[in-house]
């Protein structure tokens, strides 16, 4: 079983969310992801099944464990709270695992909207 670590985050409304990470294993080296997919969602604080945004995920160097979880400006100007996120990663043979989580603050900006 992999424990989920976690990372709270701050996102500004009406820009752009990008969040480079890293998946790395128990000596600290990038577990090479190939084969593997990524998932992650934000949803309601006090509501966990009203799923407030769906990241786009990619890859930056999967055989180093990089990758990437973004929300476009437009999706960012729809927030209207903040709330709690995971991230889930499906193995080449089909197990998953929860690898990170947190909560998720909103700052309502001012230009952006």
């Amino acid at each position: 079983m992999i424990e989920p670590g976690t990372h709270n985050f701050t996102i500004y409304q009406g820009a752009t969310f990008e969040l480079d990470l890293q998946y790395k294993d128990s000596t600290g080296s990038g577990v090479n992801m190939a084969g593997f997919s990524i998932a992650a969602k934000l949803a309601d604080l006090t509501n966990n099944s009203n799923i407030l945004a769906t990241f786009t995920t990619s890859f930056t160097d999967a055989s180093t464990g990089q990758f990437q979880i973004k929300l476009t400006a437009a999706q960012t100007a729809a927030l209207t709270n903040g709330g709690l996120y995971d991230v889930l990663i499906t193995e080449p043979g089909g197990d998953k695992f929860y690898i990170l989580q947190g909560r998720v603050f909103l700052d309502p900006g001012i230009t952006g909207l």
